[in-house]
């Protein structure tokens, strides 16, 4: 009859349906041409999120119950730090894990303790897994050479975060990159720092992007409940996070550079960014006392992160107060 006509689809028209959805995923903030909504057999559809919405699937940005203040993101604060001073880049050869690398931890335990994950069978396995997503040739790579039109940034902005969502981050948020949020140089033969010099095991970080994807995904309290964080059990939830995150930025990274703008992935295996610095700019945690690692005030340090650096147009979020430095103040348990 003519209402299964209307939905009949050759072989061909199916094919360019699907081209002209996916082009319409991508185009969803903005007019989408009439040539593209045809080879789709009419609109699909699609309306963008409200303007002031966080995104179309998740309109109210989910932070918990904690009470936030956004503050503005300047050249004077890092989010609720007070910059004081030109902020030096940092090698990445500097960072926890690559200084016990080196030898340069004070205490043995904690030394033994970070170079221990490769130790036990399962988390060996999905390190393994992670490295496969860490060559430079998967987290960056040229822009197409034809860009996508991007009238309204916010929109650009929601879509992102959807896309984001879609790929089962648990948050996401985007912020304006810092200059000293990235590396001075990055480390490219990690297992070198054993007995080598850093100057053999690093190179120069030269990228300098706008924007700033960050991506996070829960590590789950049911599992940490069960692990003393030196044990076979952190080593597994903590790689099954960062291999989640990182297959989210590498995809957005891509996608991003698909549209005709530049982008990169910093992940696990392949950073480029210092994370803590991230994350503050795009308003996903607050510095805390620890010092390397931020707290979001939902999952607190349960989480692992990932980011795509990018000159996609975008509408940064604000950095966010709720309170961790006071806390800090007066707490100071993580000191004892």
């Amino acid at each position: 009859n003519k209402h299964d006509r209307k939905f009949q689809l050759s072989r061909r028209n199916f094919l360019k349906a699907g081209a002209a959805a996916i082009a319409l995923g991508a185009v969803g903030v903005v007019k989408t041409p009439s040539k593209a909504a045809n080879a789709a057999g009419g609109s699909l559809g699609y309306t963008a999120a409200a303007k002031g919405q966080w995104s179309k699937l998740h309109p109210v940005h989910d932070l918990g119950s904690a009470s936030i203040r956004y503050v503005e993101s300047n050249d004077q604060w890092l989010g609720t730090s007070k910059i004081v001073g030109k902020i030096k880049n940092i090698s990445e050869a500097d960072n926890g894990f690559n200084r016990a690398t080196r030898g340069l931890l004070p205490d043995p335990r904690i030394q033994l303790a970070s170079l221990a994950l490769p130790t036990h069978p399962f988390p060996l396995a999905q390190l393994m897994t992670v490295v496969l997503v860490g060559p430079d040739p998967v987290v960056e790579g040229p822009a197409a050479p034809k860009k996508l039109p991007i009238p309204d940034p916010e929109q650009m902005s929601q879509h992102i975060k959807d896309t984001a969502y879609f790929l089962r981050a648990d948050d996401v948020a985007i912020g304006k990159m810092p200059e000293f949020g990235y590396y001075s140089e990055k480390v490219i033969d990690p297992a070198g720092l054993l007995n080598k010099p850093v100057s053999e095991c690093v190179k120069p970080v030269t990228e300098r992007l706008p924007y700033v994807i960050a991506v996070m995904v829960d590590q789950h309290l049911e599992t940490m409940l069960a692990s003393t964080g030196y044990d076979g059990i952190s080593g597994s939830q903590s790689l099954r996070g960062y291999h989640a995150v990182a297959n989210i930025a590498v995809i957005l990274a891509n996608y991003i550079r698909a549209l005709g703008y530049n982008a990169r992935a910093s992940h696990f295996v392949n950073y480029v960014v210092v994370m803590p610095t991230v994350l503050i700019s795009a308003g996903l945690g607050e510095m805390s006392r620890a010092g390397d690692c931020t707290i979001h005030p939902r999952l607190g340090y349960r989480h692992k992160a990932a980011a795509v650096t990018t000159d996609l147009p975008l509408a940064p979020d604000k950095p966010i107060d709720f309170g961790i430095q006071e806390f800090c103040r007066v707490c100071k348990k993580c000191a004892e």
